[in-house]
């Protein structure tokens, strides 16, 4: 059955009925602003040590290699960082070694808009090319895009740890065309951004046990 990750948590109220309901807990840092899903990354570590049964994940964009390697190597209860760098599976393959031999995983993220702007199979031979194992490969949309296609994704089933977001919700969940090992949701859950909704995530939660075993 594919793993289910809920991104974008901010409210430290949420994390007690997450925990063990979801497979991963996504934490957003943008380092240079714009999100209001936004929080420090080590207010979000501290919140990540209260964490027994789900994975924490610290989801980082507009992080220099430098600023990812001092923010990695302050990091004690998160392992995962997912990583943006929309444009040069190379540099994504660099990032992910870098995170790699700090003892963390990286998740790098194939971003979509109405194209790819960085192929997922090529971020996959990239990541392998550098040594780095990697904890998935999220394939998302561009923020403001609509929701990835059937059809879209189908062309990121090289990716051997496939997630998918780009507006995931129930329906959406149950119309793809394959079975990847992560489903990644953020704004569908909530009941504002950053605290999220249990009757919605339970329900997202039951579309993932229905519709991909």
């Amino acid at each position: 059955m594919a793993m289910l990750k809920i991104c974008g948590v901010k409210d430290p109220g949420d994390l007690a009925w997450l925990d063990g309901s979801v497979d991963y807990i996504g934490f957003v840092y943008t380092a240079r602003g714009g999100s209001a899903r936004s929080i420090d990354p080590l207010k979000a570590d501290s919140m990540a040590s209260t964490l027994s049964k789900s994975k924490p994940v610290l989801v980082a964009s507009g992080l220099s290699p430098e600023e990812l390697a001092d923010l990695a190597s302050r990091l004690r209860y998160i392992k995962v960082v997912q990583i943006h760098d929309p444009r040069d599976p190379g540099r994504a393959g660099r990032l992910a070694r870098l995170l790699w031999e700090l003892g963390l995983s990286p998740a790098p993220v194939a971003l979509w808009r109405g194209s790819w702007l960085v192929n997922p199979c090529s971020l996959e031979e990239a990541t392998r090319a550098e040594g780095a194992r990697v904890e998935y490969i999220l394939v998302d949309r561009v923020k403001g895009y609509s929701p990835l296609p059937p059809s879209t994704v189908m062309e990121a089933g090289c990716v051997s740890r496939l997630g998918v977001a780009g507006g995931m919700t129930p329906g959406r969940v149950c119309s793809l065309p394959l079975t990847p090992f992560l489903i990644d949701a953020s704004s569908w859950p909530e009941r504002l951004p950053g605290a999220k909704d249990p009757g919605k995530v339970l329900e997202l939660r039951r579309s993932v046990e229905r519709c991909l075993p």
